[in-house]
């Protein structure tokens, strides 16, 4: 494996991971339906949800918001042939952190555990798009 596909490894683990909190947020939606905590109509503009499964609906938004340059950066690390070895720990720093805060957003959401996690994830990003500009420039 080159480094130039390596880098999709990550963008596949930070995808999958967002795929499988849609089914997850499914889950909990629909057993707090079941059990009768919430009208299904609850979630139609999201207001009046329960609180486990609005930190379902959160974390799901959230992974909307910096992933977005998370895939750009490595997005442009592969087709520029600029993937090397920083910004390939970068990048997958930026996605087992990431995958942390998703894991206590979803879940407990104690902004204790998922503040570092982000905090984190921001550092990696920050430091990835540093690397990849001047992996570009020194290309």
């Amino acid at each position: 494996m080159t480094a130039s596909t390596a880098i999709l490894w990550p963008v596949f683990v930070q995808a999958f991971a967002t795929l499988a909190l849609y089914v997850a947020m499914s889950r909990v939606r629909v057993a707090a339906v079941k059990t009768g905590k919430v009208e299904a109509k609850a979630f139609k503009y999201v207001e009046g949800e329960p609180e486990e499964t609005r930190n379902y609906t959160r974390a799901l938004a959230n992974q909307f918001e910096s992933p977005v340059l998370f895939y750009t950066a490595c997005i442009i690390a592969f087709i520029t042939g600029t993937a090397n070895i920083t910004v390939l720990v970068l990048a997958w720093g930026y996605a087992v952190a990431k995958l942390i805060h998703m894991v206590v957003h979803a879940t407990q959401n104690r902004l204790r555990h998922r503040r570092p996690a982000f905090i984190a994830a921001f550092g990696f990003l920050v430091l990835l798009w540093v690397a990849l500009a001047v992996s570009v420039a020194l290309k």
